[in-house]
């Protein structure tokens, strides 16, 4: 019998244990199987309580496992095999998980050693690999797995989305990723269809092929992951409008999906999310950020909605603020008024003065007693909106009023105020 030593110690990775030394050799057999098209295969026996994975005509030098980190896995600059097949042994002979490799005409199984007195490392516990010759060659790269009951794994094979295959229809393709929208998903981070680890607040699964991890397996920047996930949600939009309810429940929930959507919704999603606010709120609906901003807009007719900074800023990207509402609630009109409303006085001051200056206009109270006048919207497309005027307006003296309606008509006829003016003193 052969020993073959790994200068890594039994320590190494402390945190790992079942879940990741299983994962690490899985990842090891897909990628052979992706870039060599050796056939992978995961059987779990239950009454002797093994998992077998194996990887049909693969063999794998001893070198590799020699000269762990500086070789590549099956000789090309790829790497599959090699550091990560051995710190996956390392970590279930830790935990109590006996394994045997059988490599080619080969029997491997790995344990720990402490290496002979002077050896540099003789006070540490070495992951050791002990092999012997086998009477027939096995065309298999093959790692047999003790000490695993039906329970554990029925509960493991559902983090590898290549032996527990989400339902299809809670699938959303988008190209570079996966979003998966079961319940049993949430918050759950897949880097192809390998479980990395579970992110609070976050309301779907995501399944990435292109992800930052770092050595441990974990990914690097949680931020960026966020910044990823508003893009793909506004993909897998363009694919299933349908999803736009969903979209609009996360928002308010203000879930981690969506933190950045706002930076890439497109404007059919922004539109999308605007209606479910109106379906949930009505028409007169506003988004606010506090009770107080709300109130001026109760009282000029609005439902003001306190929303989170996600939702609110979603919206607004569409228009609805509740600036631009405030505004125009103020100019709104509230009541219109006939020639025969308004007194012999007020009559004679449009005749005589107002329609020196125009003669497209109307006598209204606006929402806001404060607005003199204002432009009012067009009645059909194309045409201008006409000078509304605020009934109390008529009571100021002739040049106050000439001056408000000047500066407003100019406005609304896109002229400079001189012209009006003018017209006033020669005529037309």
């Amino acid at each position: 019998m052969a020993k073959i030593f790994c200068t890594y110690g039994k320590g190494l990775f402390a945190s790992w244990g079942f879940l990741e030394g299983v994962r690490d050799l899985l990842q090891n057999a897909i990628d052979a199987q992706e870039f060599d098209g050796a056939k992978m295969t995961v059987e779990h026996f239950p009454r002797t309580n093994r998992l077998v994975i194996s990887s049909e005509g693969v063999t794998l030098p001893a070198s590799l496992l020699i000269l762990l980190g500086t070789t590549t896995k099956f000789g090309d600059e790829r790497g599959r095999f090699g550091e990560g097949f051995a710190i996956g042994c390392l970590a279930l002979v830790r935990a109590g998980h006996p394994v045997t490799v059988y490599n080619g005409d080969e029997v491997w199984r790995p344990t720990f050693e402490k290496p002979d007195e002077g050896h540099t490392f003789d006070d540490t516990e070495l992951l050791v690999f002990k092999t012997r010759k086998l009477k027939e060659h096995r065309d298999a790269f093959s790692v047999e797995i003790e000490n695993v009951s039906k329970e554990v794994w029925d509960i493991t094979k559902k983090l590898f989305l290549f032996l527990s295959p989400p339902l299809e229809n809670g699938v959303i393709d988008v190209g570079k990723a996966r979003i998966l929208l079961d319940e049993e998903y949430k918050g759950k981070i897949f880097a192809k269809g390998i479980f990395v680890r579970t992110v609070d607040k976050i309301a779907c699964g995501y399944d990435l092929q292109h992800v930052k991890l770092d050595h441990d397996r974990r990914l690097v920047d949680e931020w960026d992951l966020r910044w990823m996930l508003g893009d793909l949600l506004n993909k897998a939009h363009k694919q299933c409008p349908d999803l736009s309810s969903r979209l609009y429940e996360m928002a308010k929930e203000d879930t981690g999906d969506v933190n950045h959507l706002s930076c890439h919704a497109d404007e059919a999603l922004l539109q999308s999310l605007r209606n479910e606010f109106v379906k949930e709120h009505g028409e007169k609906a506003v988004p606010v950020r506090t009770t107080l901003e709300s109130r001026e807009l109760e009282t000029l007719g609005a439902t003001p909605v306190v929303a989170n900074n996600t939702l609110r800023t979603l919206l607004e990207k569409t228009g609805l603020t509740a600036a631009a509402v405030t505004e125009k609630l103020k100019t709104g009109v509230k009541q219109s008024y006939g020639w025969a409303d308004l007194t012999p006085i007020e009559q004679t001051i449009c005749t005589d003065l107002v329609e020196r200056i125009t003669t497209d206009y109307s006598i209204v109270d606006f929402n806001d007693a404060e607005v003199m006048c204002q432009t009012l919207p067009p009645v059909a497309e194309g045409e201008k909106g006409t000078l509304g005027i605020s009934r109390h307006v008529l009571a100021f003296e002739s040049r106050k009023i000439a001056e408000e309606l000047t500066i407003k008509e100019a406005t609304r006829r896109g002229i400079f105020e001189r012209e009006i003016y003018l017209d006033m003193l020669f005529g037309e």
